[in-house]
């Protein structure tokens, strides 16, 4: 970055910002703020914005060590619930979050004059809302304000053009050649023992460190289970590095040590860190990836390849400090067949707690400036939100509860749950639930809570996996954290630990200092939940199989980890879609009993009490049924059999409309009447005979059960009277005459049945027959010629032609002389 350094100094005296292109290992995120500063071209406070928060503290420690001192002194750093920062600091690192908190706690940025927007490429939904208000803050209010935005992978025209008067700069690579080996996948052995299996080629052919990309947590810890199982891994430290783990496991993962190692990551360590004496990747070219559907109202988290670029930064570790090795374990062709880049996080998550932040600013989010807008559907759906929660009014301008909820760092109807909380006296248990949704839970599984001595005494422990999350807390602040006792009730100390501070920080931003946490009332609790997951709300549909249905009708199975048995009324705080035996299926998590009574006192007019006519397709008894719904949810139902000889026809009727019933007679004739009629109306218009629309199909199958007292007779009805009787008397004639259903060729054969589909209309016959034949057969008074299909003797197609007299002046000699050949006892003319 030094020597390359003069580029930049040139722009930077000539432009108001940068975008700057510098490739994977040439420093840029150690160097560019670190000579900025240095040479005196930045004299204020430069923050440096990284997408995950190992990075941000790691490049803060890396250069606080260059610069000798520590930590928080002339370079700190700002991640979520943790900061090393003092007035005295002139460069911190900071992640994409909270760079957005900044602007709501002083709008100006008063004391920062430089942004640099790190590893710009990843285009989380954040940075692109940071980016956004810090252009229009360089506008507006503080035009002293500068920024630099750089990635490996930058579209220079694209920031220059947003960003207005920026100079582009792109800089050469200091890094080290790698080489890419390509292999394809072993089939069906699991990845953690592929990945092992390359481990074991690649480690004698190429000194140093490796680094493996898994795509999640339990990935990576087979992974680590496999290596360190294997005879060849004897003498090499194996590592896991991935984001849920402690800041302090973290720092060790990354530390260099005395053994030769192998950190097996998720895509944390793609980029911005320099992992030392890494010249081994191995990248299995997956990445969890989180996204929001709107339709299904799930959130997704599933395992996706990865794009080309996220592959070259991938591979860009192995070539910091010397020349590397990179084992991609998918195919050149695969690759090509990768998308270029990321989709954006704006195009893919839910925008309710952006749109909200911004309305605090007194921004629209539909005319907002952004780097790229995200979909008109996924403003209209936060917006919907908002306006559900009250935290908007009608007019779109942000309510008292809405401000109170942008302050908080969660999502807007998680904080207006919060505020609620706060009145309902349970606030310290609900934010202490929400902590531990934001990270892991503080059982090793669900399962280990089973027959444990600490939950005893509860009324509500089999009702709710809540409770036991709460309890295990409980137990681990009783023994004050110890890991020892808390291990031995499946409990992790240091979770339950981390969850009480972010627990007691969520209380005070609702302005309630003291956190007190105890088990709290049933009731009041999980209709705060609901409040936080209305949607979530679900109900019983097979108690065999634990299948359940949302008020909105998606069908989640219970997770095998609750500990709720299968009732009638349920709220899983996660809905999730999950692979699940190569099958992708939503599945219910942190699952907790409801009562009825509740859902009517929650959800009021929005439940409708009802009735309607039921046919059970199985016995065909008619029946009518009363019952409550919620959504697409019928519950409360009460059946009776006291039904009027009306009702019985509508079921009837609807059945067979619906096609869960079917009429014996409903023929080859029947078929033939519609297809007549589809026919003349498609093609002659002027006729004015219509198909029979669905309005008209329900009246003919109301007719057809009309008077019946069973299934039986109303099946052997004969179906064609009916459909017949639905058109006038001179509407048949001419249907009659224009369309016959067959056609006498006048050759001494009986008539020919016509065959009609939508486009055409068909007669079959031998050859032979047609020989006396001197015009083509035609329908509607001889405006539409009939596809003639001329059979050979065997019955097989010998051509098909709409013009008789042109077959025989044409191809028919020589159809006529390869069929004489093979039948010569038949009339050849």
């Amino acid at each position: 970055m030094a020597e390359q350094f003069e580029k930049i100094k040139l722009a930077w005296g000539e432009r108001r910002h940068l975008a700057i292109k510098s490739p994977t290992g040439s420093g840029k995120s150690i160097g560019l703020p670190l000579l900025l500063s240095r040479e005196g071209l930045v004299k204020g406070r430069i923050l440096v914005v990284q997408p995950r928060r190992v990075a941000a503290r790691m490049l803060a420690r890396r250069v606080s060590s260059l610069l000798g001192c520590q930590v928080g002194d002339r370079v700190g750093y700002q991640v979520r619930f943790d900061k090393k920062v003092t007035s005295a600091t002139e460069i911190i690192y900071l992640t994409d979050g909270m760079l957005l908190q900044r602007f709501f706690s002083d709008p100006t940025l008063s004391r920062e004059e430089l942004i640099i927007f790190d590893e710009f490429h990843e285009r989380s939904l954040q940075l692109d809302v940071a980016l956004a208000l810090a252009k229009r803050l360089c506008s507006d209010m503080r035009p002293s304000l500068r920024m630099i935005v750089t990635s490996a992978t930058l579209d220079l025209d694209q920031v220059g053009k947003y960003l207005g008067d920026c100079g582009k700069v792109e800089l050469r690579s200091r890094s080290f050649p790698v080489k890419v080996e390509y292999v394809s996948s072993a089939g069906r052995e699991p990845i953690w023992k592929q990945v092992a299996e390359q481990l074991r080629k690649v480690l004698p052919r190429q000194e140093g460190d490796a680094l493996v990309f898994m795509d999640g947590a339990y990935q990576i810890n087979r992974t680590v289970r496999e290596i360190q199982g294997a005879a060849w891994s004897s003498g090499i430290e194996v590592r896991g590095l991935y984001g849920e783990m402690r800041i302090e496991e973290q720092d060790k993962a990354l530390a260099p040590g005395r053994q030769r190692r192998i950190i097996v990551s998720t895509n944390i360590a793609e980029t911005s860190l320099t992992v030392e004496g890494v010249t081994i990747v191995v990248d299995t070219g997956q990445a969890k990836k989180a996204s929001y559907d709107s339709g299904r109202k799930v959130d997704v988290l599933l395992s996706e390849p990865i794009s080309r670029s996220s592959a070259e930064q991938r591979t860009g570790r192995a070539g910091r400090t010397s020349e590397g090795l990179c084992v991609r374990m998918w195919t050149v062709a695969e690759h090509e067949r990768r998308p270029e880049f990321e989709t954006p996080e704006i195009r893919r998550v839910d925008l309710a707690d952006i749109y909200l932040k911004l309305s605090s600013l007194e921004l629209d989010p539909g005319l907002f400036d952004w780097f790229e807008a995200p979909s008109v559907l996924s403003i209209e759906a936060a917006r919907s939100l908002l306006l559900g929660i009250k935290a908007l009014c009608g007019n779109g301008r942000i309510t008292q509860l809405g401000r109170e909820a942008s302050r908080c760092p969660l999502h807007p109807r998680m904080a207006s749950s919060l505020l609620e909380a706060r009145q309902r006296d349970c606030l310290s248990a609900v934010a202490l639930t929400f902590a531990f949704l934001e990270d892991r839970g503080p059982l090793s599984t669900a399962v280990a809570a089973m027959d444990r001595v600490w939950m005893e005494g509860t009324d509500w422990d089999a009702e709710s996996d809540l409770l036991i999350m709460l309890r295990a807390y409980l137990f681990a602040r009783a023994a004050r954290f110890s890991p020892d006792l808390c291990r031995e009730e499946g409990i992790h100390a240091l979770r339950c630990k981390d969850g009480e501070r972010i627990a007691s920080r969520l209380c005070s931003q609702v302005g309630m200092d003291e956190f007190e946490p105890s088990i709290p009332c049933r009731e009041q609790y999980l209709k705060i939940m609901m409040s936080a997951y209305p949607e979530n709300v679900c109900l019983l549909k097979s108690r065999g199989t634990n299948l359940y249905e949302t008020i909105d009708g998606r069908r989640v199975h219970l997770s095998r980890h609750s500990r709720v048995d299968a009732s009638m009324w349920v709220l899983p705080l996660r809905i999730v879609e999950k692979l699940v035996g190569g099958r992708v299926s939503l599945e219910m998590e942190l699952v907790s009993v409801l009562e009825e009574s509740w859902i009517r006192d929650f959800y009021g007019d929005q439940i409708v009490d009802s009735e309607e006519v039921s046919l059970d397709l199985e016995t065909r008894k008619v029946s009518r049924i009363n019952f409550s719904k919620l959504g697409t949810q019928k519950f409360s139902i009460r059946e009776s059999h006291e039904v009027s000889e009306r009702d019985v026809q509508n079921a009837y009727a609807e059945a067979l409309y619906s096609g869960d019933l079917k009429l014996k007679n409903w023929n080859t004739e029947v078929t033939l009447f519609l297809s007549r009629i589809e026919f003349l109306h498609r093609h002659f218009t002027e006729y004015d005979i219509f198909p029979l629309d669905d309005a008209s199909l329900k009246i003919i199958y109301q007719e057809i059960c009309s008077g019946q007292k069973s299934w039986k007779a109303i099946r052997n009805q004969e179906v064609l009277p009916f459909l017949r009787a639905a058109y006038q008397p001179d509407q048949l004639a001419t249907l009659d005459d224009a369309v016959p259903e067959q056609i006498d060729l006048r050759n001494g054969k009986r008539p020919y049945r016509i065959h009609y589909q939508p486009d055409e209309a068909r007669i079959s016959a031998y050859l032979q027959d047609l020989y006396d034949l001197s015009t083509h057969p035609a329908i509607v008074h001889g405006r539409h010629k009939l596809l003639v299909d001329i059979l050979a003797p065997n019955g097989r197609s010998a051509q098909l032609t709409t013009d008789l007299p042109s077959f025989w002046n044409g191809s028919y000699p020589a159809i006529r002389k390869e069929l004489a050949g093979r039948y010569p006892k038949h009339e050849w003319k």
